[in-house]
């Protein structure tokens, strides 16, 4: 037995195990370590389903690198976050900022006071933010609508004990 060698017996949804491959980065953090984060990778994913109450999981293994002189007893929880995809040096728009179609997307661009609206390319996306691949450059000002704020209920609520409501008064 190598004890440093230590491993975290684990479970994934089936919802995400189609996207955990064995050696996929991991973070781990654990309540006997509180504000530390401890490294990994993926060393076994079982193909076959465990199903209890009706909750379809499998069963995954996690190797994590242990700092030298740090001892850790068996038995301890501990929580991973599991990288399904990693993409470096990207440039990111919020999918916000997306208009046109799936098939052709464009982004609103402000250039020269003026609003220009782009066809982009785009790679993978999570749920907040897209990977532009062509049709946008790095210090170009992508814009967001923005819908109005409702202002007929006051301020009252922000520190200030405003309790008004802002309306136009003729003349």
């Amino acid at each position: 037995v190598d004890p440093t060698v230590v491993e975290i017996e684990g479970a994934v949804d089936e919802i995400d195990v189609l996207y955990i491959q064995k050696n996929s980065k991991a973070m781990v953090t654990m309540d006997a370590l509180a504000g530390q984060t401890l490294t990994g990778i993926v060393s076994s994913l079982a193909s076959v389903a465990v199903s209890a109450q009706g909750v379809v999981s499998y069963a995954v293994n996690i190797r994590i690198d242990v700092p030298e002189g740090l001892n850790l007893p068996e038995g301890l929880t501990a929580v991973a976050q599991i990288v399904l995809r990693e993409d470096k040096d990207v440039l990111l728009v919020p999918l916000d900022a997306l208009y046109g179609s799936f098939e052709n997307p464009a982004v609103r661009v402000s250039s020269n006071d003026q609003i220009e609206e782009r066809p982009v390319e785009l790679g993978n996306t999570d749920d907040f933010w897209a990977i532009v691949t062509s049709g946008v450059a790095e210090g170009d000002q992508v814009v967001i609508e923005a819908r109005q704020a409702e202002t007929s209920f006051g301020f009252g609520g922000f520190g200030g004990g405003f309790g008004g409501n802002f309306r136009q008064r003729p003349g």
